[in-house]
């Protein structure tokens, strides 16, 4: 049987790999955004190769990392509406924690 529902920190990763992507389109550095690159490659290709993995949550957790970054803007000042978007973040996080913890609870 398949898992319908994954929580795991390989698509946490990946949107960290998503936000560095962003940021260096953002400042032009071509190193960040080549390494970026080159990591999404990398999980790409394993997922197509590896049984098992969910690419669903990595391509998620990469858009959802560039589009985070592209949101807060690393090159901006901070503004009062991060601390909002990092409490979102922060109960986002602890909801899927929660989730996670509850799904593995249940009785088979």
């Amino acid at each position: 049987m398949e898992a319908r529902i994954t929580v795991g920190a390989s698509a946490s990763i990946c949107g960290l790999i998503g936000a560095l992507l962003h940021y260096g389109h953002r400042t032009g550095s071509a190193i960040v955004r080549s390494e970026a690159t080159r990591f999404i490659i990398m999980i790409g290709v394993y997922g197509l190769i590896m049984p098992g993995i969910d690419n669903y949550a990595h391509a998620g957790g990469i858009g959802g990392g560039y589009l985070a970054a592209m949101l807060m803007d690393p090159m901006k000042p901070e503004r009062g509406d991060h601390i909002l978007i990092a409490l979102i973040c922060l109960a986002l996080s602890i909801g899927s924690i929660a989730l996670s913890v509850f799904t593995a609870l249940q009785p088979v």
